[in-house]
């Protein structure tokens, strides 16, 4: 028995990038400065633009003087960037505290956090005392499909004064997996979902909703990039007509015309080809910059592990205080020390190593260093989203445009992965099986995350964190391999030899 779900717009395939591991450096540049249309389009809506007047109206009434924004992932770092360039001309000029939350807590600003987004209990444990009568909270949830924003919000329309949620999808499509309560593997279902906590939401005089609709983004199901842009505009937008005399309208002109003239720097398709070899032949590479330069390349070098299935050595975010390159640098290193309390250490570069400097002043750039030139901590963000996905996707790490190596930490990614598998192996993509144990994606991807070839009841039984924990690199392309009749030793095997799963299906063809 299967119902038939359509994928929501976040986690469709974009037809302009569909061969995207096989273009040139070049035509990978032009292709992501390209999908800046799409953001204009989005902002010229008048939607979107009644959607910030609403916020900015709800956020100025004199009930409201906290703002929580929250999210899980990229979206609570954002919550995080936010609190750092607004919090002070927020309180200063509006009255407003700026208070921001990400699903796991410190630790998932640098590095994922299994599970994060599907703790409910620690979501409601963590917001419940912050949000009160005097607050205004909003949940940031791209796909609208994170189960503790879909909890915060429904905890938010009994204790806050207004609360809104942002996405770049309809209301109408949000998640419908049934949110599920961990008391430490026990699980207690809630009979509800995103969805219908949303429709409630719909009816009630304190909600807004934020939905910029940027369409599928160029990796498929990565919203990391239009997504994440769009969250960051959004609320720059609303900050910046509560703390100065300008209307959203001149603002959002004013942002529109920055997408319009905005262009990466000729060096991209190099230092794309350079990073993209350094990780394949195993290498690390560290973005360098200072400020906000400094954090757009945290953002971006957080997001490789869960997008790209890469460790969080391939790509780590430094400050340096030296600037030359011996064979020690002295970093602000951020790959295990607290994001907040970072201690300097000393790195050894390797010669597999590089090092991309970001930044605006080629002056500064140490010897030895790539260079990025940026304009600012929008333009590093954009431009950083280019360079690393471009670099993964012809390092072997995507498969056309879809996230073949990405890790598993969360329900979402566990069913978009079962996506990958249906679509790769050639299986009706938009059909969801009742019963899991009918659905042969989710059957591949259990023989490859437990190492068996044949399932029992036991195996069926592992779920949440204790099933994301088995994950690794190239997991999903392992379950393509045994979706195509391979065992799970021979799937295994084939990897080991070549890491692309566009290599070994060409060969096929042959």
């Amino acid at each position: 028995m299967s119902c038939i779900q359509e994928l929501r717009a976040s986690e469709q395939a974009n037809k302009l990038s569909s061969n995207m591991d096989s273009l040139s450096f070049d035509e990978l540049s032009e292709l992501f400065l390209m999908s800046n249309q799409h953001l204009i389009l989005a902002f010229q809506s008048e939607k979107v633009k009644e959607s910030i007047n609403s916020l900015v109206q709800a956020l100025s009434s004199d009930n409201i003087s906290r703002l929580v924004i929250g999210g899980a992932g990229t979206s609570g770092r954002f919550a995080h960037i936010l609190e750092t360039f607004y919090a002070d001309a927020l309180q200063e000029k509006a009255g407003i505290e700026l208070v921001p939350w990400i699903a796991g807590g410190e630790e998932a600003i640098v590095k994922t956090v299994e599970g994060a987004e599907d703790d409910t209990l620690r979501a409601i444990k963590e917001l419940g005392p912050i949000l009160t009568s005097k607050t205004h909270f909003s949940g940031v949830s791209c796909g609208l499909s994170a189960p503790c924003i879909a909890i915060s919000l429904e905890l938010a329309e009994k204790a806050c004064g207004s609360y809104s949620v942002f996405g770049v999808n309809e209301l109408s499509s949000a998640r419908e997996d049934e949110i599920l309560d961990d008391f430490i593997g026990i699980y207690r279902r809630r009979n509800k979902d995103f969805r219908s906590i949303l429709e409630v939401s719909s009816e009630s005089n304190k909600f807004t909703s934020l939905t910029p609709l940027v369409g599928p983004e160029l990796l498929t199901g990565s919203s990391r990039l239009k997504g994440g842009s769009a969250t960051f505009l959004i609320y720059k937008i609303a900050f910046e007509a509560l703390i100065t005399n300008k209307s959203v309208i001149e603002i959002i002109t004013s942002e529109i015309e920055n997408l319009e003239n905005m262009r990466f720097t000729s060096k991209l398709p190099k230092v794309m080809e350079e990073m993209a070899n350094c990780i394949e032949r195993g290498g690390r590479v560290f973005y360098q910059g200072n400020g906000d330069f400094y954090r757009a390349s945290v953002l971006d070098a957080s997001e490789c592990p869960p997008t790209f299935g890469a460790s969080h050595e391939t790509v780590t975010a430094v400050i340096s205080y030296d600037n030359c390159l011996p064979d020690f640098l002295t970093f602000d290193y951020h790959q295990d020390a607290d994001y907040l309390n970072q201690e300097q250490t000393r790195i050894k570069v390797r010669e597999k190593d590089i090092v991309i400097y970001v930044g605006n002043q080629e002056c500064n750039v140490p010897t030895g260093a790539l260079f990025i030139d940026v304009i600012d901590f929008f333009h590093a963000k954009l431009t950083l989203n280019a360079l690393s996905t471009g670099a993964f996707a012809k390092a072997g790490y995507v498969f056309g445009n879809k996230m073949i190596n990405v890790q598993i930490s969360n329900s979402k990614l566990f069913d978009r992965a079962k996506g990958l598998i249906r679509e790769i192996v050639g299986m009706e993509s938009n059909i969801l099986n009742l019963n899991p144990k009918d659905d042969l994606a989710e059957a591949y991807l259990r023989k490859a995350l437990l190492k068996k070839d044949v399932l029992n009841s036991e195996d069926w039984a592992i779920q949440g964190d204790d099933l994301y924990a088995l994950t690794r690199s190239g997991i999903v392309a392992e379950a393509c391999l045994i979706g195509k009749g391979r065992t799970v030793v021979e799937a295994q095997q084939e990897l080991s030899l070549s890491s692309s799963l566009r290599d070994i299906f060409d060969r096929e063809k042959d």
